[in-house]
């Protein structure tokens, strides 16, 4: 019996983050809470709660961006905190108040406003948007939430059949 490399990354990475997850939440915190709110605000908005997902905020998936940048290199911590402040001042700038304080409209024009940047951002907080995509996906499909939940994984077990998928494929009949 063997198990595919994404999978036991997946399983050991859910092990390690639950445990990190709970240090995590130490109040000696690498982003401020204000940072926080902001993170965890445009997560909920890249993957929100709907009928089918408990969505990022449910899955921390802010705190394990707090996990990922804290144990960075510095380096690596500066940029997460200049893309952090890059996007809030262009959020304040381009609304006329800060991110936390805009209602729905508003916070989803200000990322329309960054999603032509995303496959090639020009600017810190293009580059803050296009990351914290990627992480959020990252983080919602790896928690217990995403992947045991959501994507139903089984873990290391012999199936004796895969069922189908029931949605059906565009163009296919």
């Amino acid at each position: 019996m063997s198990i595919d490399r994404r999978a036991a990354i997946a399983v050991a990475g859910w092990a390690t983050l639950e445990t990190r997850l709970a240090r995590a939440r130490q109040p000696d915190r690498f982003f401020t809470p204000r940072e926080m709110e902001l993170l965890d605000l445009v997560s909920e908005m890249i993957l929100p709660a709907d009928q089918h997902s408990p969505g990022a905020r449910a899955a921390g998936v802010s705190e394990y961006i707090h996990l990922i940048a804290a144990n960075s290199p510095p380096k690596d911590q500066q940029r997460w905190r200049s893309r952090v402040q890059a996007f809030a001042q262009y959020a304040e700038k381009s609304q006329g108040k800060p991110f936390q304080t805009l209602g729905p409209a508003q916070r989803k024009a200000v990322l329309a406003s960054l999603a032509p940047e995303e496959s090639h951002p020009q600017t810190e907080a293009g580059h803050f948007f296009a990351d914290l995509k990627q992480i959020t996906v990252f983080a919602y499909y790896t928690s217990r939430i995403g992947l045991l939940d959501e994507l139903e994984y089984k873990g290391n077990q012999a199936m004796s059949a895969f069922p189908a998928c029931a949605q059906p494929i565009k163009g296919h009949a």
